[in-house]
C-alpha cells in the first residue's frame, strides 16, 4: 500500500480538478481551490509555466481592452474566467515528472470517454424523442444537440476534440503501450460522439 503523505495532496487534488473539469466545472473549480489552499500549506516551490511570456500579454491586452473600451463593469464576468487560468499554474507545480503526466493524460481521457458515451445516449433519446412527436430529426436536433456532461454542445465538442489530442499524443509517442488499446478503443468513442455533435467548426480544427 502507497503512504499518503500531506505534501502530495496538492498533486491529487491539482489531478482531480483536472479531471472534473469534462464531468462538472463546479467540482472542477471547487478542486482547484482545495489545490490552491494544500499548495500554500505545504509551501511547495512555485514553477510557472513556460509560456508565461506569451500567456502575460494576453492577459494584459486583454485587461488593456476592457479598460479602452468604456464599458470596464460590463467585462467584470469574463474578468472573472481568468480564476481558471489558475489551473496551468498548478499543473506546472504539483506535477512534476512524465509518468504523473502520463496519468493525469489517462484520467482526463477516461473522463472524456464516459462523458462521450453519455452524450451518444442522449443522441440516441433525441432520435427517439423525434421520431415518436413525428419530427423531422434534423431540425430537431440541430438546436439541441448532445452535451455529454457539460451544458452546450459547443463546449462538449471542443472538449472532445482536446480528448482527441490527448489520446493521439499517448498512443503515437509514449513509450509505454499498455494502455494503447484501450485508449485506441476510448477514442473510437470520442470520435463517434464529436461527429453526432454536428460542431462543424470543430470538426475542422480537429482535422486540422
Amino acid at each position: 500500500m502507497i503512504a499518503f503523505r500531506r505534501e502530495d495532496a496538492p498533486l491529487y487534488l491539482t489531478g482531480a480538478a483536472a479531471v472534473c473539469s469534462v464531468v462538472s466545472i463546479a467540482a472542477f473549480e471547487i478542486l482547484m481551490a482545495l489545490a490552491l489552499v494544500a499548495l500554500l500549506l505545504t509551501r511547495q516551490q512555485w514553477r510557472v509555466p513556460s509560456f508565461w511570456l506569451p500567456f502575460s500579454l494576453f492577459v494584459l491586452a486583454t485587461l488593456a481592452s476592457a479598460a479602452a473600451s468604456g464599458h470596464f463593469r460590463q467585462s467584470l464576468p469574463q474578468l472573472k474566467k481568468f480564476y481558471v487560468y489558475l489551473m496551468l499554474f498548478l499543473v506546472a507545480t504539483a506535477f512534476r515528472n512524465v509518468r504523473q503526466v502520463r496519468w493525469l493524460a489517462l484520467g482526463w481521457a477516461l473522463a472524456a470517454g464516459l462523458s462521450a458515451a453519455w452524450g451518444l445516449n442522449q443522441f440516441v433519446d433525441k432520435y427517439e424523442d423525434a421520431q415518436d412527436a413525428h419530427q423531422d430529426f434534423y431540425r430537431a436536433y440541430i438546436g439541441d444537440r448532445i452535451t455529454g456532461f457539460m451544458d452546450h454542445w459547443m463546449t462538449f465538442s471542443g472538449e472532445m476534440m482536446m480528448a482527441l489530442l490527448i489520446i493521439a499524443a499517448i498512443v503515437f509517442f509514449s513509450t509505454d503501450r499498455k494502455w494503447a488499446v484501450w485508449l485506441i478503443g476510448i477514442g473510437a468513442v470520442v470520435s463517434v460522439a464529436l461527429v453526432a455533435a454536428e460542431t462543424r467548426s470543430v470538426w475542422g480544427a480537429t482535422a486540422v
